[in-house]
């Protein structure tokens, strides 16, 4: 979300979750996800047939670094034990890697207009419902 500025993978409904999911990191199967035969609802819903990850092709217009992706593929694995820990996540290349993190310090730092003005119309109108303006 934060690389395309939009959810990666918006779904109403946990089924609908898992099919996003799918259409983006493959179909589990055996392979990619030893025992996912076995789960209980392995065998009862139907999964849109997607053989493929396309999460460098999502992410195309961006476009992702080697160490993105790794980073991104660990944290979305479907299985638990290939999934990456916290511990490996913040360790993980890319944070290490081109750009490399700046102190905050020395970020640019910019008004909160839209934040203020928001902010000021919701008060506003908190106060006429209230009957206190």
């Amino acid at each position: 979300e934060l690389l395309l500025h939009r959810p990666l993978m918006p779904a109403p409904t946990e089924i609908k979750q898992f099919g996003a999911m799918c259409e983006l990191l493959g179909t589990p199967n055996e392979k990619i996800w030893p025992g996912f035969g076995a789960l209980p609802l392995a065998k009862t819903i139907q999964l849109p047939l997607q053989p493929y990850n396309e999460l460098p092709h999502r992410l195309a217009r961006v476009p992702p670094t080697p160490e993105t992706l790794d980073l991104l593929n660990g944290l979305l694995a479907y299985d638990p034990r290939k999934r990456l820990t916290t511990r490996d996540a913040v360790t993980h290349a890319y944070f290490t890697s081109w750009p490399l993190p700046q102190d905050p310090n020395a970020m640019p730092s910019f008004a909160a207009h839209s934040f203020e003005k928001h902010t000021a119309a919701h008060v506003a109108a908190a106060e006429r419902y209230t009957g206190r303006a």
